[in-house]
């Protein structure tokens, strides 16, 4: 799996993901200390395999994500719970000599604010 910002080789690999975490600011949901901010985003999961090969592998990536992160579904991330709100994927396509397949899982979370 390929992080972001971290050194990743994937020659040799047949099947591997990249994953990055896209957050939008907070808006404010209740006002003063202790008030909430919601904050909304989602996780990209692109997967990639060998191009003429694997595109059932990622079809069947793609079903099982669907399968665990159902919308209200409550999970956590980074340490703070947060509730999917959709799964969503795309059409695959060639990049860089890989046939990819993207998946987006999308969230939302109510954070508290500081009491200090």
């Amino acid at each position: 799996t390929q992080w972001e910002n971290r050194e990743f080789n994937p020659r040799g690999k047949f099947l591997w993901a990249s994953v990055e975490v896209i957050t939008d600011t907070p808006n404010v949901v209740t006002l003063g200390r202790g008030g909430s901010d919601r904050m909304v985003g989602y996780v990209s999961v692109t997967y990639s395999t060998v191009t003429d090969k694997g595109t059932g592998a990622l079809d069947d990536l793609v079903t099982q994500a669907r399968q665990l992160l159902p919308a209200g579904k409550s999970v956590v991330l980074n340490g703070t719970k947060v509730i999917i709100t959709g799964v969503g994927s795309e059409a695959g396509s060639t990049v860089d000599s890989w046939f990819t397949r993207p998946l987006n899982i999308f969230y939302r979370t109510d954070l508290t604010r500081a009491t200090s």
